[in-house]
């Protein structure tokens, strides 16, 4: 798949879901891939192990919406290495949740 313009960011969104998902299992976070009817996914805890499920019916764009979510509640990401178009992704989000201009 070519880049494209995704979030206003140009991307591959297959790759960037990869390396999201390769970020959280890298911190301890098991993925789940289920099918979810009234849910796109989202963060719980079991017996101390934190699981995120993914709608795996959702598009590629909101499977990248509630990893980035996870990830900026779970992960301070000023501490880790992250590829720029990664971080520029989780940036975007985090301004976003905090209100503040994207530009």
């Amino acid at each position: 798949m070519s880049n494209y313009y995704a979030f206003g960011l140009p991307m591959n969104t297959y790759t960037i879901l990869d390396d999201l998902i390769a970020l959280l299992d890298a911190h301890g976070v098991k993925i789940r891939m289920e099918s979810l009817d009234e849910s796109s996914g989202g963060l719980c805890k079991v017996h101390e192990q934190t699981i995120l499920f993914l709608d795996k019916n959702a598009g590629t764009e909101q499977q990248i919406k509630i990893c980035a979510e996870a990830i900026l509640k779970l992960i301070d990401i000023a501490t880790v290495y992250l590829k720029p178009e990664v971080r520029q992704l989780l940036e975007y989000f985090q301004n976003k949740a905090a209100g503040t201009p994207l530009c």
